[in-house]
Parts: C-alpha cells; sequence; structure tokens
C-alpha cells in the first residue's frame, strides 16, 4: 500500500491510500486531508496489520488540529477520529474498542467530540454502547490505553467507572449497579497515548457497565482506541479512550 498526499487537478488537498493490485495500483481510501502533520504506522491492536495515526492541521481551517487513528482491516483502513473502529461492513458487534456512545445527563457527542457544556448535570456522562465487551472483570487489576488530544490545545481531565449492572436498565436502581469502582483521573493535553490504572478487583465480581466522566466543562476532547485490559486475560476481543458515530466511506 502506498500513501499519497498533495493537491489534485481541481486544486483540493487529498491524502489517500493506494492498493496494490498485483501491480496496478488504485486508491482505496480517502483520509481526512492535513497539513503541516506527520503520521506513523503501528499494529495498534494487534491484529497483524499497520494502522495508522495522523495529526495535523486542517487545510481549510489553521486554527482547527487535526488527530485521527484509522484501524486496518482485512487490508482496508477503518475507523476514523473517535470512530467506532468497525470494518468497513460497520460490524461493531465483533468491535474490541468501547464505544462511549451513550450521552446522559446533558453530556453531548458530535463528529467525533466530546464536550459537557456548563448546565450539564453533575452526573453527566457516557455509557459504553459495545455490550459484546461485557462481562468485564479485572481480578489482577489492569490498563485502560487510550489516544487522545484536546484541538483548543487546552487540558481535559476524565475518569472512567465500572459498575455490576447500569443504572435504571430494565428497572435497575442504585443498588443494582453495586460494586462500582472508579479509576483515577487523567489529564489529556498534547495528543498522543495515554493510561489509566484499573485497581484490582474481587475475582467474583462482574462488570456489565462501563462509563466515562470528562470532569472538564465546555473543553472538547477527541478520543479513541480506549482498550481496558487486564494482565492475564484481555477483557476486549474493538476509542478511542475510540468513540463511533460510523464507519467512513471509501
Amino acid at each position: 500500500m502506498i500513501l499519497i498526499f498533495g493537491k489534485n487537478p481541481d486544486n483540493q488537498w487529498e491524502l489517500g491510500l493506494l492498493g496494490n493490485n498485483a501491480g496496478s495500483f488504485s486508491k482505496i481510501f480517502d483520509f481526512e486531508s492535513i497539513t503541516k502533520g506527520d503520521f506513523d504506522w503501528a499494529d495498534v491492536n494487534g491484529d497483524g496489520t499497520l494502522d495508522v495515526f495522523m495529526t495535523g492541521e486542517d487545510p481549510n481551517d489553521e486554527t482547527r488540529t487535526i488527530a485521527n487513528l484509522y484501524l486496518n482491516y482485512s487490508d482496508q483502513v477503518g475507523a476514523e477520529e473517535g470512530d467506532d473502529h468497525c470494518e468497513f461492513d460497520c460490524d461493531t458487534e465483533n468491535s474490541t474498542f468501547a464505544y462511549f456512545g451513550g450521552a446522559f445527563g446533558g453530556a453531548e457527542y458530535n463528529e467525533g467530540l466530546y464536550i459537557v457544556p456548563t448546565g450539564a448535570e453533575d452526573w453527566a456522562g457516557y455509557a459504553n454502547d459495545n455490550f459484546s465487551l461485557y462481562p468485564l472483570s479485572f481480578p489482577e487489576g489492569g490498563v485502560i490505553d487510550f489516544i487522545a488530544g484536546v484541538p483548543s490545545g487546552g487540558q481535559v481531565e476524565l475518569y472512567f467507572k465500572f459498575e455490576r449492572l447500569p443504572f435504571d436498565a430494565e428497572g435497575n436502581g442504585g443498588d443494582d449497579t453495586e460494586p462500582s469502582f472508579v479509576t483515577e483521573s487523567v489529564t489529556v493535553s498534547g495528543e498522543g497515548s495515554y493510561q489509566v490504572s484499573i485497581p484490582a478487583q474481587d475475582e467474583n465480581n462482574t462488570y456489565s457497565s462501563y462509563l466515562m466522566y470528562i470532569t472538564t466543562r465546555d473543553e472538547a476532547l477527541k478520543i479513541a482506541d480506549i482498550n481496558a485490559s487486564s494482565p492475564i486475560v484481555s477483557v476486549i476481543s474493538s476509542t478511542t479512550l475510540i468513540i463511533s458515530s460510523g464507519c467512513p466511506k471509501s
């Protein structure tokens, strides 16, 4: 595969991927264009294929910073900037990443950005909608790895919470969420990789509610590849921190 970047005959910026079909190259995917940026290849999700992370400026708006992670599935490039890392057929059921699309309490998610505005409830946050991850357990503790950035250049503080069952799901009340626990807070500033520890939990405890809380108000956050794993067995099988609103179009 070959990555190409530049202006097309219509004087529009293009950033695309060419696939090699028996010596004949053709475009198989269009990335969001960037300028004054950089990219790097790595097997982020451990599936044996190279994924690509890109950062830079929006060619049409120099005040807008772009940080996109694209996962490579079956020699294709999949989900971008906070999307659900699904394949081109949007097979989210088999995704191994958390998808925090369940905004509640006045929290907002729009076009790959998470933001909790002033006026939202104190308990505003985001629920993981990738139910294939459940149940989770952490008898030996673990970590949450994610890629994140703050487009404005500021800082955003967040943490995660795990509950036995989700509140008010099928009539569940507060007692049904216990046992529960929260992680330490992590501050996202520059674009890059972040990690937060998961403290060891009783081996008999399982968790079917996975929540993300952003405590910084009125500051947009991009987050991707949210991968919670234990030291022994990975609890995932798809944010970042990847979040999703749908698959990219080829």
